[in-house]
């Protein structure tokens, strides 16, 4: 099993943050269309050809009709229009207006924008799997029109990453477009082998960043290994090393402030590491730094995780083995001293269940666990209260504010409307990250 695993590398990080460019560079091919948009909140997934799957192909998973239409409605609240209906939403959508929307909100109009644009194509496709080639599986990333139906994509792609073992997955970006699917990018922070999220050289640490590296910092004290990297992408339009130690020192005091005080940080171009790699060219390679990250990575991935997988597979076999020998003795024994013993045993297993069974009467258990939820969120209400002056700064910035920007009114419903929506981001993450907690001492317990 150690020998066959895979080991999954999960990139996050806020739209144009240059993850297409990154993970190419790590494929050494350019494999990804380079102009992703923040319409889609799919996720894709690089991995080794295997079974039916040949190399270049792809497993498209379309959105359920469903699901599709929850993203109608979402977006629909989010820019408080009246709620549509399945047979007219998309001329609702040909009279949408934008004045007045808050920045954050944008997306949400894009989305809607293209999924009618997209509807006819795609309304018979809803729900079904299916495989397509290299070329239509670019076209579906690529084309807004078509992305935003898409659930999830499997592309199967044979290269040395891939051939390694290592499952490459890109996540929906941290913007608030996908703030439905929070659940998803939550479950891959925590099931990854590693995480490298990836920040562009040009507007280090948005608002969208921000979110994710506070929910990254909850979650870290969760991870047996520090398994976390942290990409300073297109670090070559640095003007000299001391404006780019300018850049790695705002990122690394962003980090702290979110809670992780060691951060793993690389400082590299992917657009030279891809050219380097597809050339030939040696020299441009180094230049774009990009190998102590590969070096980090697969030290990482050869060496600490391994060994962390290997020590909990001899404590397996020890146990096994323990165990076979207390069968092999029992076996050698009389046939008195085995009756004996297995009296002994349902004995043991009587007084075994009675105390389940006081357990499951005892207030106790449960009383600890309430008292242990209960202190949990009142420490999420105290962080968001502490965190509201900041939403509020962001969501009603003076930038924003202006008469002439239009309708004041009509902005400043806007401006409390993403605070609003700030909030509930926020409070999800957090319940997210308490539920490792709750967790933890629900383990804890069982084991008192």
């Amino acid at each position: 099993d150690l020998a066959g695993g895979r080991f999954t590398l999960a990139l996050f990080g806020a739209f144009s943050a240059g993850k297409s460019s990154f993970a190419n560079a790590l494929l050494g091919e350019e494999v990804l269309p380079v102009s992703p948009h923040p319409a889609t909140a799919a996720v894709g997934r690089i991995l080794a050809p295997e079974g039916d799957f040949r190399h270049a192909s792809a497993v498209v998973t379309m959105k359920s009709r469903e699901d599709f239409w929850e993203d109608i409605l979402h977006s629909f609240s989010v820019l408080q229009l009246a709620a549509p209906q399945p047979e007219t939403w998309t001329a609702a959508v040909v009279d949408l207006l934008v004045g007045g929307l808050h920045p954050s909100a944008l997306p949400h109009a894009g989305f809607l924008r293209a999924a009618a644009a997209g509807w006819q194509e795609a309304e018979a496709l809803l729900g079904t799997v299916r495989t397509v080639d290299l070329q239509e599986y670019r076209t579906l990333v690529a084309e807004e029109t078509r992305a935003c139906f898409i659930q999830g994509i499997d592309l199967y792609y044979d290269c040395p990453l891939t051939a390694s073992g290592i499952v490459l997955v890109d996540t929906p970006g941290a913007d608030s477009l996908h703030a439905r699917h929070t659940g998803v990018t939550f479950g891959y922070m925590k099931n990854a082998d590693a995480i490298c999220f990836v920040t562009y050289y040009n507007h280090a640490f948005s608002k969208a960043d921000r979110g994710l590296l506070a929910q990254l910092g909850r979650i870290k004290d969760s991870f047996a290994l520090d398994k976390m990297f942290f990409i300073i992408n297109a670090s070559d339009l640095a003007s000299d090393e001391e404006e780019l130690q300018e850049v790695q020192q705002h990122v690394a005091q962003n980090l702290r402030a979110g809670g992780l005080m060691k951060p793993q940080m690389y400082s590299l171009s992917s657009l030279l590491a891809l050219e380097g790699k597809t050339a030939g060219n040696r020299e441009l390679y180094e230049a774009s730094r990009f190998s102590s990250f590969e070096q980090a990575l697969a030290d990482f991935a050869g060496g600490e995780l391994p060994r962390l997988s290997l020590a909990a597979a001899k404590d397996n076999l020890s146990s096994v083995r323990r165990r076979t020998e207390e069968w092999q003795e029992k076996a050698r024994q009389a046939a008195g001293q085995r009756e004996a013993q297995m009296r002994e045993l349902q004995e043991q297993r009587r007084l075994a269940e009675q105390r389940l069974r006081l357990l499951t009467e005892e207030e106790r258990p449960r009383r600890d666990l309430r008292r242990e939820g209960e202190e949990l969120l009142y420490h999420v209400r105290q962080r968001i209260s502490f965190a509201f002056g900041r939403f509020f700064q962001e969501s009603f910035h003076p930038s924003l504010l202006r008469e002439d920007g239009g309708n004041l009114k009509e902005i400043f419903t806007a401006c409390g409307r993403e605070l609003e929506r700030s909030v509930q981001r926020e409070l999800e993450q957090e319940l997210w990250a308490t539920t490792l907690r709750l967790e933890a001492a629900g383990r804890r317990l069982a084991h008192a």
